[in-house]
């Protein structure tokens, strides 16, 4: 079943705090998305727009968008940035983030100029 939302508002690109190993700072990931909600915020734009989810590894990109999403239910809906530059990892981020209820997804993929100007 399809469910309707309406996304409207203020809805911010969620900055993830990470170790130097690249994993979230769950905790404070947590309180930077609490912060948001009391002061407005109307949803998340978790792993894309600035550019880190393309560069995370999987796993770290995955838990990040769980945390919003876990930690935004019922306040504010979650679009989770799924695009990468290849189609396989895409997909694979795209079913996650719906198995775990991420209210909606975005696709922007990168690629090089330079492999289309040689296809």
């Amino acid at each position: 079943m399809v469910s309707s939302i309406e996304i409207k508002g203020v809805i911010t690109a969620l900055i993830i705090p990470l170790t130097n190993d690249e994993e979230v700072i769950e905790e404070e990931f947590k309180k930077l998305v609490d912060f948001q909600i009391k002061h407005g915020i109307k949803g998340f734009f978790v792993t894309g727009t600035l550019g880190e989810g393309m560069k995370l590894p999987l796993e770290t990109r995955k838990r990040a968008i769980e945390i919003a999403v876990e930690h935004a239910r019922g306040k504010v809906p979650v679009i989770a940035h799924v695009g990468t530059p290849n189609t396989k990892t895409t997909i694979e981020l795209a079913k996650h983030a719906a198995d775990i209820g991420a209210d909606a997804i975005s696709a922007m993929v990168h690629f090089s100029i330079n492999r289309i100007l040689k296809d």
